[in-house]
């Protein structure tokens, strides 16, 4: 999908990053600007919904991979889709307002909380190591 995405060629769909832990740690989402919506036949639809209550709803769903409005013109009702989006590409002059996740960003990097601990584990260790190498190279050198 990237090649396609990066020729701005969208209708092999969208799919969420396998593996990877985004439900309720923070993720908000991303506005995409004048998008042909994602094939609607996988669609849920809220008619009823504000715009507000739709981000809130697709927030607590972590199945949720986008939302927009119903309505275009009144940006009434909401419009959320679950799994993969197909048929998806953006345009210059026309098309809807289309929401997908942003992912809150992992403060300790890619390494997770786990490999900083390893991390400074082993760097404690060879430290230690340093010191006591050069202790000992120290009074070698000094007996000598």
């Amino acid at each position: 999908f990237e090649r396609e995405w990066y020729l701005r060629d969208g209708s092999g769909g969208c799919v969420r990053k396998a593996n990877v832990s985004t439900c309720r740690s923070g993720e908000g989402f991303v506005e995409v600007a004048r998008v042909k919506v994602p094939d609607t036949s996988k669609a849920r639809v809220d008619a009823g919904m504000s715009m507000k209550d739709c981000r809130v709803k697709c927030l607590g769903d972590c199945s949720c991979a986008a939302y927009t409005s119903a309505n275009e013109t009144t940006q009434t009702g909401c419009v959320t889709w679950h799994g993969n989006m197909e048929d998806t590409r953006t345009y210059t002059q026309v098309g809807q307002n289309l929401f997908v996740p942003q992912y809150a960003k992992n403060r300790h990097g890619s390494l997770g909380k786990k490999g900083m601990l390893a991390l400074s584990g082993v760097s404690a260790f060879l430290f230690l190591f340093l010191v006591v190498m050069l202790g000992y190279w120290f009074l070698k050198a000094k007996k000598q």
